[in-house]
């Protein structure tokens, strides 16, 4: 039988001013009576809202359950503003509407915040605009998410976080996840004992970055002068 698709859309906004809060880390839940699933995680939009798409493979157990029992986590940086897991919404369909989220605006950082800035870019030159950095502080065997950002369309992105609770420094990784499946597309190597101000640069497809071919280079400097044609299209009058 064929994977299906389900999808939950929702925003989370200010319950008092009833306004959207953009960059919120969302993350949907399946709750089972031993482990609980996690089934996809995005980050709300200008407008606070936010879609999360998976298979059902996720949480079927081989065909035992029919639908999830769903619950939601929303987390402004690593601290968690909004958590359903108490109260699960049992056996979630694909009709269901989408999702109202009301939370108190999360607090400013105290005191410096720590930032990390970089960019997210192809082996081949392109940057990757359809992405989420991840900054986490990296344990023996875990990792601790401190905060999120989207990437831009020139692949460029800005997380501020603070350190874990009860920790002095940080252990910094960043990673570039699909927004929508949530897979990991590209890791940084640890940065230990980070400094408040840290650049880390992600290639997706390559450890390192050999930028634009020759030919793309050239398509990039004549594309003006094409008058909406490509460079396959051109013919001898042309020239």
């Amino acid at each position: 039988m064929p994977e299906q698709t389900i999808q939950i859309l929702g925003q989370v906004i200010d319950q008092t001013t009833r306004k959207g809060i953009s960059d919120l880390h969302v993350e949907v839940w399946d709750r089972d009576k031993k482990n609980n699933d996690m089934l996809g995680r995005s980050l709300t939009d200008a407008e606070g809202r936010f879609a999360i798409a998976f298979e059902d493979s996720k949480f079927n157990d081989g065909g035992v359950d029919t639908w999830p029992d769903v619950y939601l986590k929303v987390f402004a940086g690593k601290n968690v503003v909004y958590n359903t897991e108490a109260q699960p919404i049992m056996n979630w369909t694909p009709h269901h509407a989408p999702l109202v989220i009301e939370v108190s605006p999360p607090m400013p950082l105290e005191g410096e915040p720590y930032v990390v800035t970089g960019r997210v870019l192809r082996g081949d030159g392109p940057p990757v605009s359809s992405a989420e950095a991840h900054a986490l502080h990296k344990n023996l065997r875990s990792e601790i998410l401190l905060g999120s950002g989207r990437v831009d369309a020139l692949g460029r992105y800005s997380i501020r976080y603070s350190p874990p609770d009860g920790m002095k420094q940080v252990d910094l990784i960043v990673q570039a996840i699909h927004p929508e499946t949530g897979a990991e597309l590209a890791t940084s190597a640890p940065i230990f004992d980070a400094k408040k101000t840290e650049a880390v640069d992600l290639v997706v497809g390559g450890d390192k970055y050999r930028g634009y071919s020759e030919y793309e280079r050239i398509a990039q400097a004549v594309e003006p002068y094409l008058d909406g044609a490509t460079i396959g299209e051109l013919t001898v009058k042309d020239i």
